[in-house]
């Protein structure tokens, strides 16, 4: 029997590498008979297809294409979706807009995640109305952010296969093992909410239940406000009890999308020196310290190739308890039954938790913007956004993107 094939989109991106090094380093290249990167800058994949060869060491084949329509054939049963649209320079623009008005800035959440999530979604379609053509079983991974919105929007009016990805319930759990001293496989840990905003809403460990103990315990993945509550909250609650301290805090240094442009102009430079040389071109990947490869990607591919056992949380669709009159994309534990992604039956006493409102508003702004986006409304997106908790500044928001508009004009295009 012939192995799958994986299609990257978005392959150009450095960071691929390094989602080689984590299959690599999961056994997944003895499981895949071929990795296809698609993008648009042929020298770059060029680049990376000698890189990942190497790194590979000739276990599995490694290409690129340049044609989308490439993906359609059967060989290739994993389709994962990784695409920046504007680049990291948009999301640099957007994120210093941000700070200059009073807003915190991050790529999937608040009125970052607004403004990308307009140009996500606008630029997918085209690629999506193609991948629709697909016959046979497959599987399309979401690691596009804001990942909760472009899955449903995937999901929704495409019917696409596809599940979303996330690493932060995967972050805690691991600092959760990480504090107790324990395998991480010994941690059982249940998540609720929607992408980059959720809870863990119980915690076991080696059988034990230990969430009232973590509520009072500093950990790193916690805001400070997380000892008023009764779950175990993620980093991303501070911008919404916190949000003028994240703001001074975050002005206080470059913005993330300014140092990513700094590592990715120094690897360039290191490439048009040295050339595809993997070991330089990985010694300056490392310095970026991102673990999100080898904590969901590469155990859900093996997973899905495999079918081994993974305590999985995805981006899924879910009618309970938060079907807001439908299903729904939400983000919580899942299994692989018969093939198929799952979310884990969630207990409906979450209806009951006061941090389960804050993620049904979130939730709702979502469905308002996702909405209003394929209208091309422009107030039904300022309306998302006054509807959004971690946003709801009619004047900031209006400035917002009012200097967008300025500067952007492919986003003041899509409104008119």
């Amino acid at each position: 029997m012939a192995k799958p094939g994986l299609f990257i989109l978005g392959g150009s991106t450095y960071y691929t590498l390094l989602l080689f090094q984590a299959m690599k380093d999961v056994a997944l290249d003895q499981h895949l008979g071929r990795i296809t990167l698609f993008a648009r800058n042929e020298s770059r994949l060029r680049t990376l297809v000698s890189c990942g060869t190497e790194l590979f060491a000739g276990s599995l084949r490694v290409d690129y294409s340049l044609q989308l329509e490439d993906c359609l054939s059967s060989e290739y049963a994993l389709i994962f979706n990784q695409m920046r649209f504007g680049g990291l320079k948009s999301r640099d623009q957007d994120e210093k807009i941000a700070l200059d008005v009073g807003l915190f800035a991050d790529e999937t959440l608040g009125i970052v995640g607004a403004s990308n999530a307009v140009r996500t979604i606008t630029a997918l379609k085209p690629f999506l109305e193609l991948i629709q053509q697909k016959q046979g079983s497959y599987q399309f991974i979401n690691f596009t952010n804001p990942c909760s919105i472009v899955t449903e929007y995937i999901k929704r009016h495409f019917a696409i296969p596809v599940v979303g990805i996330c690493d932060y319930p995967q972050m805690m759990r691991h600092s959760i093992a990480h504090y107790y001293g324990v395998a991480v496989a010994d941690v059982d840990a249940r998540y609720f909410g929607i992408n980059h905003f959720g809870y863990l809403y119980d915690v076991k460990v080696k059988g034990e239940d230990k969430l009232a103990e973590l509520c009072r315990t500093p950990l790193p993945f916690k805001p400070d406000v997380n000892r008023y509550f009764n779950n175990l909250l993620n980093i991303s609650w501070h911008y919404l009890f916190e949000q003028d301290t994240a703001v001074q805090q975050q002005r206080q240094k470059a913005n993330r999308a300014s140092q990513l442009l700094d590592i990715e102009a120094e690897l360039d430079q290191c490439v048009e020196r040295h050339g595809p040389n993997l070991d330089k071109v990985m010694a300056i990947l490392h310095r970026r310290e991102c673990h999100w490869f080898e904590l969901v990607v590469a155990p859900l591919l093996r997973a899905l190739v495999t079918g081994l056992p993974h305590q999985e949380y995805l981006n899924l669709v879910c009618e309970s308890p938060l079907s807001l009159g439908e299903p729904t994309v939400i983000e919580a534990n899942a299994s692989i039954h018969s093939g198929c992604l799952v979310v884990d039956d969630l207990p409906i006493r979450l209806v009951k938790d006061p941090e389960f409102m804050w993620v049904q508003q979130m939730k709702l702004a979502e469905t308002r913007m996702l909405r209003a986006i394929l209208a091309r409304d422009f107030d039904g997106v300022v309306t998302a956004c006054l509807i959004n908790p971690l946003i709801a500044n009619k004047n900031k928001i209006i400035k917002y993107f009012a200097c967008l508009n300025q500067v952007d004009e492919a986003f003041n295009t899509i409104f008119n």
